[in-house]
């Protein structure tokens, strides 16, 4: 693993660890519903 590692930062890569929400959750896909419905209603009056 460290040699791994080593090769990618000489080709100037490096690791990078995302934390996101669990799209399987009821409450994470109530919220993203939410969040898309607001996105789109504003432009639902201009077409």
């Amino acid at each position: 693993m460290r040699q791994m590692r080593e090769r990618r930062r000489k080709r100037g890569l490096r690791a990078l660890r995302l934390v996101v929400p669990d799209a399987r959750l009821p409450s994470v896909r109530r919220r993203v519903a939410a969040q898309s419905l607001a996105l789109f209603l504003p432009m639902r009056t201009t077409l």
